[in-house]
């Protein structure tokens, strides 16, 4: 059964209850005395009760009134605060976000870019995926996330991609390695040491090999590992070194490893963000997605 009950309806018998006369009610809701008197004639007809007992002096609530009117105040609080959370989430304040991401700009940017986040929309619910570079792209076409940050893909006829960054890649070494020492290393440096490469398939190792081709250098991985931990353990442990980007390289857990620029010619990783092109991005991303091009300014790579 429908109620024709409003919520102009609700704050009219509300005015009445707290004024207790139609007179000043009607002032404050900016009506006449007639109206106000109309609007809650028609509400207790549409609830078949009666609220207000009315005599030439006083108006006050009856029995059922007083029930009645507590709940109406419930109804209006939830209203208002229904309302409240509809704004924000209009102006980007609330909702929910889903991103995928590299590891290694889930640390350098979009980790700071969440801590601005829970102070300008603390009411953003953010859910993060980690993954390779081609797992996020599926998850973005797919609609599984909202927003993926990634190095540059191919060309895709369902995403945009936004450069937010440009990532300078080096070689990572041990600090007591005469390389350490180095400014800046070319890439003949793998030419004659061990390398040790991320594994076929990852962003990082295709945009490896196709510097080491530019170079005309023929480089044999000693060891391939997937994940970037073992990676750096194999450098610590003098099994090799390795190329990274500088961002990547900074989620070396490892200690007593060191970065230098790779010259000759300098190499940049393109980061930034992948959305899908068919679809309008909700405001609670498009808030995210400006705190990540604050954050971006504030990182250097390249040196």
């Amino acid at each position: 059964m429908r109620i024709n009950i409003t919520p102009h309806h609700l704050r009219s018998v509300m005015a009445v209850a707290q004024t207790g006369s139609f007179t000043a009610a009607a002032s404050k809701m900016g009506l006449s005395q007639p109206a106000l008197s109309r609007i809650v004639r028609s509400v207790e007809a549409e609830l078949g009760c009666v609220i207000f007992d009315r005599d030439t002096r006083n108006v006050s609530p009856t029995a059922a009134g007083e029930t009645i009117l507590a709940t109406m105040r419930n109804a209006l609080t939830d209203y208002d605060r229904a309302l409240i959370h509809l704004r924000e989430q209009a102006l980007g304040q609330s909702g929910n976000v889903r991103v995928a991401t590299l590891p290694s700009l889930a640390q350098a940017l979009l980790a700071p870019a969440i801590a601005k986040m829970r102070i300008a929309a603390p009411s953003i619910e953010l859910h993060i995926y980690d993954g390779l570079s081609e797992t996020v792209m599926t998850q973005v076409i797919d609609g599984e996330v909202d927003i993926g940050l990634v190095d540059r893909p191919a060309n895709h006829p369902k995403l945009k991609y936004v450069e937010l960054l440009k990532d300078q890649v080096g070689v990572v070494c041990r600090n007591d390695d005469p390389i350490a020492a180095l400014k800046r290393v070319d890439w003949q440096v793998f030419d004659d040491r061990p390398f040790i490469a991320m594994a076929v398939g990852s962003s990082v190792r295709t945009l490896i090999d196709a510097a080491l081709s530019q170079c005309h250098l023929s480089v044999r991985p000693l060891y391939e590992p997937a994940f970037l931990a073992t990676v750096g353990a194999l450098v610590s442990s003098r099994a090799g070194i390795t190329a990274l980007p500088k961002l990547a390289a900074a989620g070396l857990q490892q200690e007593g490893l060191s970065w230098r620029p790779l010259g000759n010619p300098e190499i940049l990783r393109s980061c930034g963000y992948i959305l899908r092109l068919d679809r309008e991005t909700q405001p609670a991303a498009t808030t995210l997605l400006t705190l990540l091009e604050e954050t971006s300014t504030d990182i250097t790579v390249a040196e």
